[in-house]
């Protein structure tokens, strides 16, 4: 049996269902926009740093590179038109360079691959946006579909913009999921129509396919990995010292970050909040007017490497989200001592074994939640401590491996008749 993994770029969850697939027996073939041979790596560490992570980002080591397939024209020319601003070429949807039409273009191609393989693949696994026209192709040639959603449906995400655009008018401009047009939403719908079998990382997405006209008779929830806990001592907070609070993300509404700020606004105890993350594409008045003020730092988009020492150095993390599919954050934070403090719409509910043991779960839009749970973490230093310590531990419970293993028995137990897929 073979497989056959379609996404453009590449990232950790793609990855690990390479590795899965490999390790199983399924050889799996990748078909991605640009990629270089593990070889190339032995050259990296001349090279600068920048280049050498963008290098790495595109290197598929998980797999032979003899099975990988390149298209790589219009993502070069997306990654070059974002260097040169050259806006009209990657304009949402329309640009020739846009990523809608690097997904429709990598759809495309594995289409006409399957129509002309020889040996056709047993099944096929493609991510949300760029599965419909692999999807038709396959079921027209008998090939079974697999569907990775990484994000909530989009008619839940809309609806909730929609009450947010309400509540918070001043923070609309930063709720980007808005921008949409009908025939990409109608391709969402058609993509799930014909999907066999639907992957997603949390409850929050399978619950949010409720809405759906149509979804694929199966489900599964398999939240991601995390990554080897850290190995030094979590920082303890010395008497009357502040509160050393990180926030990690885009700096939008859909991340909730005005309700972080209402939030610090209610505490009373000494506090430190570091944000890091990039502003949107569009400008927001309310958020220039929250990044003035002297007591937040703003550090912009950081690297993954500095990303790791912000969590090893504070205290705790607070994630917001009103829409996550998942927030791969939380795992980063867990696998570094850091508790969280997270929302019932991200992956929290399934990372932690109880709330408040690695970090608390609040429903969306309570600042008065988020500030309770900050202010007892201040008064219980010895309380916070616990949960930094039972955060990493839970961190190598919850292994890539174990994602890994629980996909490819999915996939495998899909393809075996004589077996059904072990749901967990």
């Amino acid at each position: 049996m073979t497989v056959w993994v379609s996404h453009p770029t590449g990232n950790p969850n793609l990855r690990a269902v390479l590795r899965g697939l490999e390790r199983a027996g399924l050889r799996p073939t990748f078909f991605t926009t640009v990629a270089f041979p593990a070889a190339l790596m032995n050259a990296v560490g001349r090279l600068s740093a920048g280049v050498g992570r963008e290098l790495f980002r595109r290197t598929f080591p998980e797999i032979p590179y003899a099975r990988v397939r390149v298209s790589p024209g219009r993502e070069l020319v997306r990654q070059l038109a974002g260097r040169l601003g050259l806006r009209a070429l990657v304009r949402h949807e329309k640009g020739l360079a846009s990523t809608d039409r690097v997904y429709r273009a990598l759809d495309l191609r594995v289409a006409r691959a399957l129509r002309s393989a020889r040996r056709r693949p047993s099944a096929i696994y493609a991510y949300e946006d760029g599965a419909l026209t692999s999807f038709l192709t396959a079921r027209e040639c008998g090939v079974r579909r697999i569907y990775e959603l990484p994000t909530a449906y989009w008619r839940r995400k809309q609806e909730l913009f929609e009450e947010e655009r309400n509540r918070r008018p001043e923070w609309a401009s930063t709720l980007e999921g808005l921008r949409d047009s009908p025939a990409k939403l109608e391709r969402k719908n058609r993509e799930l129509a014909e999907a066999e079998l639907a992957i997603v990382p949390s409850t929050f997405v399978a619950e949010s396919l409720r809405l759906a006209p149509r979804r694929p008779r199966r489900v599964a929830v398999v939240p991601y990995g995390c990554d080897p806990p850290a190995t030094g001592p979590v920082p303890t907070r010395r008497r009357g010292e502040p509160l050393s609070i990180l926030y990690a993300g885009i700096l939008t509404q859909r991340k909730g970050l005005a309700d972080l700020f209402e939030a610090l606004d209610r505490l009373a105890i000494p506090h430190r909040l570091t944000l890091a993350g990039p502003c949107p594409v569009s400008d927001c008045r309310a958020l220039r007017r929250a990044l003035e003020r002297l007591e937040r730092t703003w550090l912009g988009a950081v690297a993954r490497p500095v990303l790791m020492e912000l969590m090893r150095t504070h205290h705790v993390l607070v994630f917001p989200s009103l829409v996550e599919g998942f927030g791969l954050v939380l795992t980063e934070a867990m696998a570094n001592g850091l508790p969280f403090i997270a929302t019932t719409h991200t992956a929290a509910p399934e990372l932690i074994s109880a709330d408040g043991a690695e970090g608390f779960v609040v429903p969306i839009r309570d600042p008065d939640a988020i500030a309770e749970r900050l202010t007892f973490l201040y008064e219980n230093e010895d309380r916070r401590l616990e949960m930094a310590e039972a955060a990493k531990r839970r961190a190598a419970e919850l292994s890539w491996r174990r994602f890994e293993e629980t996909v490819s028995e999915l996939v495998r137990g899909m393809l075996d008749s004589r077996r059904e897929p072990a749901f967990r």
